[in-house]
């Protein structure tokens, strides 16, 4: 129940929200983000939040992320 509340709270939400986990994996994603990058949160799910860095800056951000 905690978790839906979350989501809704997440999703009721004017901005883009993500949230990521310890290995920096994306674990939810709001409907806001469409808007922002172009992806439906579905997608985002899993995937490693560098996927939302441009390539030029991904293996730094892995870097500073840890």
């Amino acid at each position: 129940m905690a978790v839906e509340r979350l989501e809704a709270i997440c999703n009721a939400s004017p901005d883009g929200i993500l949230i990521v986990d310890s290995d920096g994996r994306i674990t939810f994603a709001n409907d806001r983000v469409s808007d922002l990058f172009g992806y439906d949160p579905e997608e985002l799910r899993g995937e490693p939040v560098e996927v939302l860095v441009p390539e030029e800056y991904r293996e730094t951000h892995v870097a500073q992320r840890d």
